[in-house]
């Protein structure tokens, strides 16, 4: 077995104290390891496989016709989201420019064509990775896809969920759930496409899209991340021990990975914030299933005051618990996405 020398070992547990004291703060994420850990097995175990995808024959619309459809469910959750998105639309925020542009739109703060709220004020070389305010979403200047489409509204929503009660950007509450609420009104943006008898093999693809960053997601980094974390909290330290403790008891763990991964664990910026996704994903479909106007609502309230709700509130306002949380079975729900896709595939690969 091989090990990592003293220095090594030292640089590790140094980056993975700042990222749980520092960048973690009281996060979900930090204070619930271990579900996150089952929640990996319980998925991973299910037999789950990546779908392949081919973008090849997608069903494109107008430009103007997908903004359409987005402002339509917009004022159809509130008119005044519409008229915020339509006021991005016009004073830049959300800004169609030509690639050739692209880093003099970057200089500028503007976004192509994606929204993060006006209180951004930096460029992209201004902060780190995980806190980058830059988006950008491909879309074509006379025609798109629904799938952009579906992106914008996407990003669209994390305008409306980012900003707290007293002016200020994003908190932790939000940082757990951002995915989670962009994706269940992604989700709720689907069904209302699907309610005006609008019928897409995009829509199909963007779902696969999901279901396969999942399965990257537990097949890549970040599950080992999480396991380093959950023990270094357990141990107080990752040394030769604290590793063969991890093989012994994680044994879909390979031990190459696992040192693999501490030799690459070397900054901040080596950490991703996939957790959100794996998170989002999975919660966002449970309740998005359950097609409950009251769950929108409950949601929608919440916007623009997530500095006054703990994760756990959050979904108590939502008529949830976080018991009830914890025991969804996540390989059941993404075995079930799959079998939407295939049931529905029309894929063409």
């Amino acid at each position: 077995m091989k090990y990592l020398n003293i220095d090594q070992y030292t640089a590790l547990n140094e980056t993975l104290e700042s990222y749980t004291n520092v960048y973690l703060k009281n996060s979900f994420y930090r204070e619930n390891l271990k579900f996150f850990l089952d929640k990996i097995y319980e998925i991973g175990n299910s037999g789950i496989e990546r779908i392949p995808v081919n973008f090849e024959n997608l069903d494109y619309i107008s430009v103007n016709e997908g903004i359409k459809l987005i402002c339509e469910y917009l004022k159809n959750l509130n008119p005044k989201y519409e008229c915020d998105f339509m006021e991005k639309l016009t004073n830049g925020t959300i800004d169609f420019i030509e690639a050739d542009n692209f880093k003099k739109a970057i200089e500028k703060t503007k976004f192509r064509p994606v929204v993060y709220d006006e209180t951004f004020q930096h460029t992209e070389s201004d902060l780190p990775s995980s806190q980058n305010s830059f988006q950008s979403i491909n879309i074509g200047i006379n025609k798109s896809s629904y799938i952009p489409i579906i992106s914008l509204l996407h990003e669209y929503m994390h305008s409306i969920f980012n900003k707290n009660s007293d002016g200020t950007v994003s908190n932790d509450t939000d940082n757990d759930l951002c995915e989670f609420f962009a994706i269940y009104f992604e989700n709720d943006f689907i069904n209302y496409l699907k309610s005006k008898d609008i019928s897409s093999n995009d829509f199909n693809i963007f779902n696969t899209l999901r279901y396969n960053s999942i399965i990257n997601i537990i097949n890549g980094i970040f599950t080992c991340q999480t396991i380093l974390l959950y023990y270094k909290q357990s141990y107080d330290i990752i040394d030769d021990y604290t590793i063969e403790m991890i093989l012994k008891e994680n044994p879909i763990i390979q031990s190459d990975d696992i040192y693999d991964i501490c030799y690459s664990i070397n900054s901040i910026e080596s950490f991703l914030p996939d957790y959100t996704y794996f998170l989002g994903v999975p919660l966002a479909h449970y309740f998005s299933s359950m097609k409950d106007k009251i769950i929108t609502e409950k949601l929608l309230s919440m916007s623009g005051n997530l500095d006054k709700y703990t994760v756990p509130q959050v979904f108590h306002a939502i008529g949830s618990s976080i018991t009830e949380i914890e025991s969804i079975d996540f390989g059941n729900i993404m075995s079930n996405i799959k079998n939407e896709v295939i049931e529905n595939k029309t894929l063409k690969n």
